[in-house]
């Protein structure tokens, strides 16, 4: 029985290690994305970007130019693990690149 139950604890130790981290690993890690530029209206209101694939990410250095509601924008962004923010929503990143999108 307690064999059994150690094999059932393991299983699901290395089944849930999977769900860890998202898309991006690593603190230093560069990734690309598009996605819509939002009003975020929590802790006094900010800007975040909501990426397609359904990732919201809060980035640090968000352009002035960008800060548009319902803004579509293709990013390269690096994922910022050691940034502590306020507000609770989103990935922390600093945007490297940063284009709006002319969608027809």
């Amino acid at each position: 029985m307690l064999r059994r139950m150690v094999l059932l604890l393991l299983i699901g130790c290395i089944l849930s290690s999977g769900c860890l981290g998202g898309p991006q690993r690593g603190e230093d890690a560069v990734f690309s994305g598009k996605g819509t530029v939002r009003i975020v209206p929590l802790e006094g209101g900010f800007f975040g970007i909501v990426s397609d694939d359904g990732h919201n990410y809060y980035p640090i250095n968000l352009a002035d130019e960008y800060k548009v509601q319902g803004l579509r924008v293709r990013f390269v962004a690096k994922l910022r693990g050691d940034v502590i923010t306020i507000h609770q929503w989103g990935t922390p990143i600093e945007i490297i690149e940063i284009e709006a999108l002319v969608e027809r």
